[in-house]
């Protein structure tokens, strides 16, 4: 069979392309990239995971202790020299995760859920493992693969549907392959800054107990179809790896020398997870409105919730603009500029505020601080339509046709075609027919 046939390295790197991973020195299946093309592609995805993630948690604080352990443990990996960050992102989703390049996040969602340091350590071992092994360098390689293995795998057993699912599971069970090998560095690199990496189970446990509350769990077709594997098979794992690197690791009993907790973590910890019960009524406000259907009067019914974190949290700008976006939506723009004002003067990186802003003033008509605000929203995000469209609208009512013909081409090019700002860039282009006021039809 065709399919049986290209199964090598060899074969499979002719068709994808091959590379090193620098942490086992073996040659792989991946697109052949530069360490410097890598921070190129990591530096882009910057500005987009941190706008996607609502920004970075606004504790200098925070960030710095936890960057130190992260960046002690990059700095001592197989991948020295790049350009290592941290940042802890602000979203109550429980993540972590990293970019090629060494750009390493962790969700505050997932930070305040871990009870000692050497978890922390165990969980930013794991992603820098992925930068390690190129795990990204070589998913792209497999893209390149994708349409060759389908056509194969559908000619050799009879049927195109039959070959896609042959293709979803080679590649399903690939990442699983790498979530174990960035397993096992986990263990080894926090191991090497001095922790135990047994407490690095205990994270997992915690997921299979989220799952099991919200009535999920564990069935045998997860750890076929899954690209993680199971976290049961991840905290026998993680006993096993912490055994096999130093023998004192069997069992549970203490390990002289190896870190598990230390003061200033439990102390940041706990100050986290008194300001994450805010952010908790935060997120219960919005459930609920979720449910209700978010019409505005809804909207208005939650707004005191809104308003009442924002003065919890006074120096957080995810509340802010939050209070300022609800106001937007019942339609009263002194208040919802006052609360956007707040969000935007903390500069926490947020773009909300930015554009809410632009569209006041654009409906105001102050063009120059329209203007304004779509360039602080392009350094904040470069490239974003929304704030292509408005600079694009500002410099129109400035007069400067030129400039705005630029925006507006930029928009038509990046903006979904049936969104609302291509296609008022389109008819001011004079490529579509301007969208027409509804009017009441006369009586005769």
């Amino acid at each position: 069979m065709t399919l049986l046939r290209v199964t090598s390295t060899f074969a499979l790197c002719a068709l994808a392309g091959c590379i090193t991973d620098p942490v086992t020195g073996k040659s792989v299946m991946g697109m052949p990239t530069s360490d410097a093309e890598e921070v190129s592609m990591g530096q882009s995805y910057r500005p987009v995971i941190v706008q996607q993630f609502s920004g970075a948690y606004p504790d200098a604080e925070l960030q710095s202790y936890m960057g130190t352990i992260v960046l002690g443990m990059a700095h001592s990996s197989v991948r020295p020299d790049l350009p290592w960050t941290f940042t802890i992102v602000n979203s109550s989703e429980p993540n972590a995760f990293a970019v090629p390049g060494g750009e390493v996040y962790m969700t505050r969602g997932l930070l305040w859920r871990l009870d000692d340091e050497a978890e922390f350590a165990v969980v930013m071992g794991h992603e820098i493992g992925h930068v390690e092994h190129r795990h990204t360098v070589q998913a792209m390689g497999r893209d390149t693969l994708i349409g060759a293995l389908g056509q194969i795998g559908g000619e050799a057993l009879g049927s195109p549907e039959v070959g896609g699912l042959v293709t979803g599971l080679v590649l399903s069970r690939y990442s699983r392959d790498q979530e174990r090998e960035s397993d096992q560095r986990g263990v080894v690199s926090s191991y090497r800054a001095g922790y135990d990496p047994r407490q690095g189970a205990d994270v997992f446990r915690e997921f299979l107990k989220i799952k099991q509350e919200a009535g999920g769990g564990e069935s045998a077709i997860d750890s076929w179809t899954s690209s993680h594997p199971l976290d049961s098979e991840r905290i026998a794992t993680i006993a096993v790896l912490s055994e096999e690197i130093d023998p004192r690791l069997a069992g549970t009993a203490p390990v002289q020398g190896l870190v598990v907790q230390t003061g200033r973590f439990a102390e940041m910890i706990a100050k986290l997870r008194g300001e994450q019960r805010v952010y908790d009524r935060h997120d219960a406000a919005l459930a609920k409105l979720s449910q209700q259907g978010a019409g505005k009067d809804a909207v208005r019914g939650a707004i005191p919730e809104f308003e009442a974190c924002a003065n919890a949290l006074p120096r957080h700008a995810f509340f802010a603009n939050t209070a300022g976006k609800a106001w937007l939506v019942v339609g009263d723009a002194s208040r919802a500029r006052g609360w956007l004002e707040r969000a935007s003067s903390m500069n926490q990186g947020l773009l909300e505020p930015e554009l809410g802003l632009g569209m006041l003033a654009l409906e105001a008509k102050r063009f120059d601080e329209t203007v304004d605000r779509a360039q602080r929203g392009l350094a904040l995000l470069p490239g974003n339509y929304m704030s292509l469209y408005l600079r694009g609208e500002g410099y129109l009512g400035l007069g400067r046709s030129a400039e705005a013909k630029s925006d507006f081409e930029a928009v038509v090019a990046s903006a979904p075609a049936d969104s609302e700002q291509a296609q008022a860039a389109a008819a001011h282009l004079g490529s579509a027919p301007a969208p027409q006021p509804r009017t009441k039809k006369s009586k005769r």
